[in-house]
């Protein structure tokens, strides 16, 4: 399970016991967007109109798209 939070984090939870997995930072704003792309792959939105691209397992940051001049408030995949 991913969540984003007011930070600009991105968590990673396990399904079996709910405990914390990872935490990926690159945000600057509040994250209102997250679609998994399948297994490995996660994209993120942001208040700022930032796109980011993750590979979760790793916790790496692919790339950044300064998509939009506001906050991005929904994404569809």
């Amino acid at each position: 399970i991913a969540s984003g939070d007011a930070n600009g984090n991105i968590k990673i939870w396990s399904l079996t016991d709910g405990s914390l997995l990872k935490t990926m930072a690159g945000h600057a704003s509040t994250v209102n967007g997250l679609k998994s792309l399948d297994t490995f792959f996660l994209v993120s939105s942001d208040a700022d109109g930032v796109l980011k691209t993750w590979h979760w397992p790793e916790g790496t940051q692919l790339s950044s798209i300064e998509a939009h001049a506001g906050a991005i408030s929904g994404m569809d995949l």
